[in-house]
């Protein structure tokens, strides 16, 4: 009888029930696929790391690029500490002035400018105009100080696609971004009201 390299009762010993139950004794490969089925046969337990970000199991798509053009340091930092710890988003850069930003938009080719109403050289809605000139489909969203609506006016007719107010910021940006690169336009709560009482 041909030596296989096996002892004889190599296949006959069977393997303890909990350690059957574990996947123990299996390859690596089939242990893992043993765990996700396991997981995903129980929807209470919590999803497999590689669908924690996604609905499937495919490609993560890339995130949507976002320029800030802003004069204020501490305004900037806190809009990208926002913006980059959401999985769908990222800042590719970011600008002081008006110039800065449209070499930035050349440069970086982002998919949202975010700018405020005044900048250190210019100010956002001229900045917002040669967006329209330039980049006509590249979305603008338009932060300030200013509450009163007639500013939220002016940006919007200058071609603006939304408005946030500073004071609105922190609760609001996210959604306001979303709703803009979607392709719909956002005016900040209050705002809104603002321009129709009726709601």
């Amino acid at each position: 009888m041909p030596k296989t390299g096996r002892r004889p009762d190599a296949r006959a010993a069977p393997l303890p029930y909990r350690a059957r139950r574990a996947g123990y004794g299996l390859p690596r490969r089939q242990q893992r696929e043993s765990r996700l089925h396991a997981r995903l046969a129980n929807p209470s337990t919590n999803p497999p790391r590689a669908m924690r970000s996604s609905r499937t199991l495919g490609p993560i798509p890339a995130k949507q690029r976002i320029l800030i053009v802003d004069d204020h340091p501490l305004v900037r930092r806190g809009l990208t500490a926002l913006i980059d710890n959401e999985p769908d988003i990222t800042v590719c850069g970011e600008a002081v002035t008006q110039r800065e930003g449209l070499v930035a938009i050349t440069y970086f080719r982002p998919d949202l400018v975010i700018t405020d109403f005044w900048l250190e050289e210019g100010d956002g809605l001229q900045l917002v105009k040669e967006i329209r000139l330039h980049h006509k489909q590249l979305p603008v969203l338009l932060l300030s100080m200013h509450e009163l609506p007639i500013y939220a006016e002016r940006a919007l007719q200058a071609g603006a696609n939304g408005y946030v107010a500073k004071q609105e910021m922190a609760d609001t940006v996210l959604i306001a971004i979303r709703c803009v690169l979607d392709g719909d336009e956002y005016l900040s709560p209050k705002i809104r009201l603002g321009l129709d009482p009726r709601g």
